[in-house]
């Protein structure tokens, strides 16, 4: 399949031209960087997985199969290293905890230790901009995540972008698992990264289940404390992350639990129009973002019944088999002994159900 250099490609009209180019202002030394990306207008992402990674990347215009849109995410800063999705790059912390002043300071002298010069320049070796190498992506990635993490107030509190990038991390894995060539290409170059790295970071998220676990550990955290989510959509949005990360790791009955908050947030501003003096602007205003959050609950909610479904059976076949080992013993002792073993309630009472007593006719009663 014919490649395309970004030399060719530059030189092409617009049209047929992928890249784009945008300079941003680094918010640490202040110094233009230039970010590079695919344009939106020759891809599409599509068939998005329970935590919302793209399965089905189709090109809307021929030549550039060999390119991977998600390998141009980050924005690196040549200067001093900075690096942050490029969307969040010029504001990093907006609307969190810690102040732009504060974070700026932190970060210059954060960079300037040699300990995160040593990390820096290695992760940051022959950058290219232009490149669509995933030695490069993870590379990157791991920066940017490196970076955050040495800042305490961002790790308690405003680790909405520790959890961003790590779900990031476990798409890259994802992408050259299910592809033998980059499996065979790339897989060892990263394993040849991470254990670089453990000399600096000893806990490096190595593997794709490792980065799915931390980053829901993030974002439940910046759930919790983070300043960041301001509005009651954000709120909805984030909690129906985590209960897609949930499903993804497995954890089907937390997952329902965050589901169901979900639904208890949109009924209690339901219910707070009824008593609202808005404006009818501004009523009419919330009764669309009511409806816009509706739909993003119902959409997960769908996706749960599945899952769910699927945790059923694979629960009843396990209780099964515990009922086989334990068959002499009292109803209620096997009911205990499934409850101990995670069988949810009410599938407890489906595999033994109560006993019930047959009632007699009225003289019953008396004898």
């Amino acid at each position: 399949m014919y490649k395309p250099s970004f030399n060719n490609i530059e030189n092409q009209s617009t049209k047929l031209n992928p890249f784009g180019k945008a300079t941003y202002k680094c918010p640490i030394c202040e110094n233009p960087t230039v970010h590079i990306s695919i344009k939106n207008s020759f891809y599409l992402e599509s068939d998005p997985d329970v935590d919302l990674y793209p399965r089905k990347l189709t090109w809307l215009k021929k030549g550039f199969e060999d390119y991977y849109p998600r390998n141009y995410y980050m924005c690196y800063c040549s200067m001093c290293s900075f690096t942050s999705g490029y969307h969040l790059f010029e504001e990093p912390i907006k609307d969190c905890t810690i102040t732009s002043y504060k974070f700026k300071k932190t970060m210059k002298n954060l960079l300037s230790e040699p300990r995160i010069k040593m990390v820096a320049g290695y992760l940051s070796d022959n950058f290219d901009g232009r490149s669509n190498d995933f030695s490069q992506a993870f590379k990157i990635h791991y920066l940017a995540l490196f970076e955050l993490l040495q800042i305490e107030e961002i790790v308690k509190n405003d680790s909405l972008n520790l959890g961003r990038y790590l779900l990031r991390l476990a798409w890259l894995f994802r992408d050259i698992a299910k592809n033998d060539i980059l499996k065979n290409n790339f897989l060892p170059k990263v394993k040849s990264i991470t254990q670089w790295l453990k000399k600096y970071w000893p806990d490096v998220p190595e593997d794709e289940d490792i980065c799915l676990k931390k980053a829901l550990e993030y974002y439940k955290n910046a759930l919790e404390h983070s300043t960041a989510i301001t509005t009651e959509h954000n709120l909805i949005m984030a909690i129906l992350l985590i209960a897609r990360l949930l499903m993804k790791n497995g954890q089907i009955p937390e997952a329902k639990w965050y589901i169901s908050q979900s639904r208890e947030i949109i009924s209690k501003l339901e219910k707070s129009i009824n008593i609202s003096k808005e404006s009818i602007e501004k009523t009419s205003e919330i009764l669309s973002d009511i409806k816009r959050m509706t739909m993003s609950v119902d959409d997960v909610r769908n996706i749960f019944e599945n899952y769910w479904a699927l945790y059923e059976k694979k629960q009843l076949e396990k209780g099964r088999n515990i009922l086989k080992i334990y068959k002499n013993k009292p109803p209620e002792k096997i009911r205990e002994i499934l409850l101990a073993n995670k069988i949810e309630h009410n599938l407890v009472y489906t595999l033994v159900p109560a006993q019930v007593h047959k009632k007699g006719g009225i003289f019953s009663f008396f004898s």
